[in-house]
């Protein structure tokens, strides 16, 4: 995708357009303006957030205005294929990470509360059928995993990315934490959000961070769904945390073993798909330098009858330049500079304000 520098402005654009519809739904859910939908006012709000705002703005707002392909957007944003073995990584982190995000949350819930803060407990469900499970695992881990990570390992990671990767990594994980508009989730939102960018940017796509958001979000639904219906699976769960939350020690242990877990999938990971993106490229990048020596050698030729000097030594000179950019291309190396322009920095903080002020509002609500 040409002129990445030119797509910022449109990106944060976008984004801040995003971020102000999402506070007027929340506000007017907030006045009960949906409450005529009655159960159906949860999947509405859902679909409407998640594939109008997040993944059709995204996606076919920002191609539209960028003129571009659809399919084009979503090759630039990641889009590309992995192979199985990578998905059972992908599943075996998500595991590893719903597991650390249950003690993160824990911990910075705890903190919150030292200052008064308490949290909207959400009651369960009297009855819970396998229609409804499947329901809110769409709701809830199909949906958000698909459409938030498009916005933000997507849209945003790659329209910022540049040599300083890391400052654009943090920058789409805090809005990612603050696009939750909700004290409770911002931590440990922005924490995955960090994880998730760091392997999109290793693996140059953005499905692992699919797969991880899904599996995270998934089993939190399962678990609901297990302890509902009384399930071994809640009960395993409910000793385990309770174990960890009595002895400090072995809590402090389990998180560490998890992160020397999640480190090890992820050096895995990272190995594999630059196995995978190597390979290919090396293929397509051997087509290009063929064809372009089979051209300067007919060219040479074509001199060399004409009484001309060949010039063998300025076609291998051509030839070296060639093979260092396919090389530049293969690792992923860019001369451009991609330098954040003062629009695009107006767009960036006003959404961070706004989800900002959201934020904090929702932390004095819980103090009050």
């Amino acid at each position: 995708m040409n002129n990445e520098n030119k797509l910022k402005p449109i990106a944060y654009g976008i984004y801040f357009g995003i971020v102000v519809c999402f506070v007027i739904i929340r506000m007017l859910s907030a006045f009960n303006m949906f409450s005529g939908l009655g159960a159906w006012a949860n999947v509405v709000f859902t679909i409407v957030v998640q594939v109008l705002l997040l993944f059709g703005a995204s996606v076919f707002l920002f191609s539209f205005i960028s003129k571009n392909k659809v399919k084009d957007t979503l090759t630039f944003y990641g889009y590309r294929k992995i192979t199985g073995k990578t998905v059972i990584l992908c599943f075996l982190m998500g595991i590893c990470v719903f597991f650390l995000n249950v003690f993160v949350s824990s911990f910075f819930s705890s903190i919150l509360e030292l200052f008064g803060y308490k949290s909207g407990t959400s009651s369960l469900p009297s009855s819970y059928p396998i229609w409804l499970l499947i329901v809110n695992l769409i709701l809830t881990a199909v949906l958000p995993a698909v459409c938030e990570e498009t916005v933000h390992r997507g849209m945003l990671l790659n329209t910022k990315m540049g040599k300083n990767y890391k400052w654009s990594i943090v920058i789409s994980s805090i809005m990612f934490g603050l696009l939750h508009m909700n004290i409770d989730q911002f931590f440990y939102a922005t924490l995955i959000g960090l994880f998730l960018g760091y392997i999109t940017f290793n693996t140059k796509t953005i499905y692992p961070a699919i797969i991880i958001h899904f599996t995270n979000n998934a089993l939190s639904v399962l678990l609901t769904y297990s302890t509902v219906r009384g399930t071994s699976f809640s009960a395993i769960f409910a000793n385990i945390s309770a174990i960890l939350s009595n002895n400090i020690i072995l809590g402090i242990i389990f998180v560490i073993i998890l992160m020397l877990i999640l480190a090890y999938f992820l050096m895995r990971l990272t190995h594999t798909m630059f196995i995978i993106n190597a390979t290919s490229q090396i293929m397509l990048n051997k087509d290009a330098l063929d064809k372009f020596i089979q051209r300067e050698t007919f060219f040479s030729e074509l001199r060399e009858l004409r009484g001309e000097s060949p010039s063998f030594l300025s076609n291998q000179k051509q030839i070296v330049i060639r093979s260092d950019d396919l090389v530049k291309d293969l690792f992923n190396i860019k001369d451009i500079q991609h330098k954040q322009d003062t629009l695009s920095r107006i767009f960036m903080w006003l959404s961070i304000i706004l989800m900002s002020a959201v934020t904090i509002f929702t932390f004095v609500w819980g103090v009050l």
